[in-house]
């Protein structure tokens, strides 16, 4: 099953020392999974369209990786968009982005997976396809190509990326995504033609592969859309993959961690897919309809054990809205029991905060919660009523009294602009009501410091398969005004406020209501140095413009309310909610009128108790199994009752009880793939990875606590060590020889633990313990000889280094930090290379002095040496000289 590639075989070694967050590109976190590559048929790369720290947060690629390399016969791997500096590197350099598990181009997987979770993400998949070697365009692929494969939300409006995309899987992609790999690599082994391939995919359902489509201009708006499959076995419409049954496919226990530290660092685990609010603007409410939720006892079991596995000090519960979720209170109750007492927080995200009773909000609370969510959208009551999000203000209001009271200081509204209908009033509502919720909110705290009350604005993009995606969209200049009314209320009102940047919200209206044609401003953008558009440091405004006007496309036109009569560019793509419904709710919206939350007994629509009543239901296409739902509802109620009712047995993890302290010292290594991980990094993960042992980490106290440990002077990024050292506190003593081992299997690559030593009461720490640092430099062998002279001469003594730190600028005598610099030998030469440090090098073995006022960094000391800024040098600690 593993293959291993050592760090010097890697074919970006050489430099990834010179460019930000190295680790992000070469793998090797622990529960990442290797295959042999000759031993299986399909082999898969996931490449997620934007930085390892974002997609590494991604649900959909946890699923995938999962479901795929649990099929004995397929293969699959990650890879991520690199940063700028990265991709400077590999072309200055002719490299491809490889994997991470076998650095493999992309070119030399048979399908290239990227998930296209929004439109700000479609110039980065261009640079994953032409770094990974392989042509922009399906029509340029050759038979040997990989079948390049879509999905995410995109895919249910694919057009703008259709003519770069060999195929998309629309829907829920556990079992489709599966299959496709399998079918491509059957009729790659069959000899089938590259269309033939691509023919019988579209006959798996649920795949939509554009080249077997004509195309046509919408006679109404100028737009190309989809006309007629080209072959009869060719389904049209395409109807989305849907999974009835999410426990089908439990949910990853596992998955790759202890890499550089993700946007969403903790346990994510999806509890629920769809949604059943009914909200007229989001996509996802439309798109994953109906709402399917996973079995609460056993998520319970599930959370339990991936802490367990993972070491993670935080659990975030997921869905579209965690609030509907049924049993939601009890599901949180059971995990505050299990995760409380091992100090384990429990973040619960788009939850309405509104949609929470008393109880859960305390249980939540008791479990060092880490924040709550307000999406009342829309300031005025008008407008909530339009979008159909069902929440008066008095809820608001009442909802943000009672989340403050409970010890919450902070509280995050989220609102749009730009909605249908909107008036003045209805923009300057959103400071009123973002104002009056702090107002709230300090009654009910009463004296003390009052809350900090935020307010988020967004702009409304009309979306595909929404009752409102027919409306138009502001411009430019009206985002503009209405952000600067926003921004003058604030400032009037005290509130703080958020918005969102023009820029993207406009680029996301043109392309995700866009047809074939803007294929080509995407290229050209792209082509022009567009990347990371969600980035508001990195949104390249001016290039989407100006590849806009030299396309010759209209963007007004783009923005504009379409006939309702028309034929939408994604029309062809079926999604499961039906076009009469859309239009029933978009004639509701103008009106005003509500849409009771659907899949609800009627009793709890009414505003009686819930019962088991019929459930509500309006019909909208998806064709809801009513009866299954209930009595699934009531049987996961009953087996969670049943779980909470029976003694809880802590999986590997005790609750530690906090009494006094046992400190240990533990000295490990730090080699290879490991040293491309930041000081800080190595901070957040050690806690974990010691957790995954079993020792019973002794935390700080207060509202969030923290493993207490000591650690010893940071490395230079990059620079390997055999001799690291940190200190930590127990709740209760530990076998030190069976840590040791247990260690050796639970940590990223390079990390090796070498003993743990008991500390006696009163013992300084490691920080106060060394006293000089030896190492091992390698330098340019051109430089060995002036550099062993410098140390010779007298000029040695007087050499001066200088440090800048914002304005002020720092010199200091190099030579007090320096105890000694000595020519290295041939064995010297064979320790470079065991710290995986290759190439012609000539060795220097320097010792650096630990001073009360610091320590000379390496390559103050290679430049001092060798006469030069910005020495190219290599490095590895040897040892860390302790007093005792």
């Amino acid at each position: 099953m593993s293959t291993s590639l050592s760090f010097h075989e890697h074919p970006y070694a050489g430099f990834l020392h010179t460019v930000e967050k190295p680790a992000r590109y070469v793998g090797g976190e622990f529960g990442q999974i290797r295959k042999s590559w000759d031993q299986v048929r399909a082999h898969v790369c996931l490449a997620f369209p934007d930085i390892y720290d974002i997609g590494m947060s991604h649900l959909g690629t946890r699923i995938l990786y999962k479901v795929l390399n649990a099929e004995s016969d397929i293969l699959c791997e990650r890879a991520f968009a690199p940063w700028h500096d990265m991709e400077k590197e590999l072309r200055a350099r002719s490299l491809p982005i490889v994997s991470l598990e076998s650095a493999r181009p992309l070119r030399e997987f048979d399908v290239v997976g990227i998930s296209l979770q929004h439109e700000l993400v479609f110039s980065n998949a261009l640079t994953l396809l032409d770094l990974g070697g392989i042509p922009l365009r399906a029509s340029e692929r050759a038979e040997s190509d990989p079948l390049v494969l879509g999905g995410g939300s995109i895919a249910t409006h694919p057009e703008p990326m259709a003519p770069f995309f060999d195929a998309f899987v629309v829907g829920d992609g556990e079992q489709k995504a599966v299959e496709v790999a399998r079918r491509w690599a059957e009729d790659r082994d069959a000899g089938l033609s590259r269309q033939a391939r691509l023919r019988r995919l579209a006959a798996l359902g649920g795949v939509y592969v554009p080249a077997l489509y004509s195309t046509r201009a919408d006679p109404q708006t100028g737009r190309i859309v989809v006309d007629r499959p080209l072959f009869d076995d060719v389904p049209l419409p395409v109807r989305r993959a849907f999974v009835a049954d999410l426990d089908s496919f439990p949910f990853p226990e596992q998955f790759p961690v202890g890499g550089p530290e993700a946007v969403f660092e903790r346990l994510s685990i999806e509890i629920a897919r769809g949604c059943m609010q009914g909200c007229r603007f989001c996509q996802a409410g439309m798109i994953f309809r109906p709402q399917r939720d996973r079995d609460p006892a056993r998520l319970a079991e599930l959370i339990g054990r991936a802490v367990s596995w993972a070491g993670e000090d935080e659990v975030a519960l997921t869905s579209l809205s965690t609030a509907d979720y049924p049993h939601v209170g009890e599901l949180i109750g059971e995990l505050s029991d299990r995760l409380g007492p091992c100090n384990v927080a429990l973040g619960v995200s788009s939850l309405r905060a509104y949609g929470l009773t008393d109880e859960v909000l305390d249980q939540i609370r008791k479990v060092r919660a880490t924040g709550l969510t307000f999406a009342p959208e829309a300031g005025s009551q008008r407008m909530r009523d339009l979008i159909n999000k069902n929440i008066t203000e008095e809820q608001i209001f009442a909802t943000a009294e009672r989340v403050l009271t409970r010890g919450w200081d902070r509280l995050k509204f989220y609102f749009m602009i730009g909605l249908p209908t909107e008036t003045e009033q209805d923009v300057l509502d959103i400071v009123e009501t973002t104002a009056r919720a702090r107002e709230a909110g300090r009654r009910g705290r009463g004296k003390g410091r009052p809350p900090k009350v935020t307010a988020s604005v967004s702009t409304f993009a009309p979306k595909p398969h929404t009752p409102l995606q027919w409306e138009r969209m502001l411009g430019p200049q009206e985002v503009i005004g209405r952000q600067h009314m926003l921004k003058d209320r604030a400032r009037a009102r005290n509130v703080d406020l958020k918005v969102h940047p023009m820029h993207g919200s406009i680029l996301e209206g043109l392309l995700c209501r866009g047809d074939r044609r803007l294929a080509d401003v995407i290229e050209t953008a792209w082509r022009n140095g567009a990347r990371f558009d969600a980035w508001e440091s990195a949104m390249p405004w001016d290039t989407w413009m100006a590849a806009v006007r030299a396309c010759e496309v209209d963007l007004d036109s783009y923005l504009a309310e379409l006939p309702i009569d028309s034929t939408l560019p994604w029309a062809h793509i079926d999604v499961g909610v039906a076009h009469d419904f859309l239009l029933k709710e978009r004639d509701k919206a103008r009106k005003g009128k509500l849409t009771p939350v659907c899949g609800r007994p009627y009793s709890a629509v009414e505003g009686r108790e819930p019962s088991n009543d019929k459930l509500v239901c309006f019909h909208c296409g998806a064709g809801c199994d009513l009866e299954t739902m209930a009595v699934g509802r009531k049987r996961s109620g009953e087996k969670l009752a049943a779980l909470r009712a029976r003694p809880h047995e802590q999986e590997k993890v005790e609750p530690p009880p906090q009494i006094e302290p046992v400190r240990y010292r533990i000295r490990f290594e730090k080699l290879g793939k490991a040293s491309l991980l930041g000081h800080l990094d190595l901070v957040r993960e050690l806690p974990r990875v010691l957790r995954r042992a079993g020792m019973p980490l002794w935390y700080s106290q207060g509202f969030h606590p923290k493993a207490v440990m000591s650690f010893a002077p940071a490395l230079s990024l990059g620079v390997p060590s055999f001799d690291e050292y940190v200190d930590v506190k127990t709740s209760t003593e530990i076998d030190v020889v069976d840590v040791v081992q247990r260690l050796a299997t639970l940590s990223q690559e390079g990390l090796r633990f070498l003993e743990i030593s008991r500390l006696q009461p009163g013992a300084p720490a490691i920080g106060a313990e060394i006293v000089a640092a030896r190492y091992l430099l390698g330098l340019p062998p051109e430089l060995q000889s002036r550099a062993l002279a410098v140390v010779g001469d007298r000029s040695w003594e007087q050499v001066v280094a200088t440090r800048t730190k914002g304005d002020v600028e720092r010199s200091f005598p190099l030579r007090e930090y320096v105890e000694s610099v000595e020519p290295g030998d041939a064995s010297d030469v064979e320790t470079l290379a065991r710290a995986g440090i290759r190439g012609t090098w000539a060795p220097v073995r320097v010792v650096l002095r630990v001073l009360p006022s610091g320590v000379a960094r390496l390559q103050e000391v290679a430049d001092a040496l060798c006469g030069q800024a910005e020495t190219d040098f290599r490095a590895v600690r040897m040892e860390l000289r302790l007093k005792s």
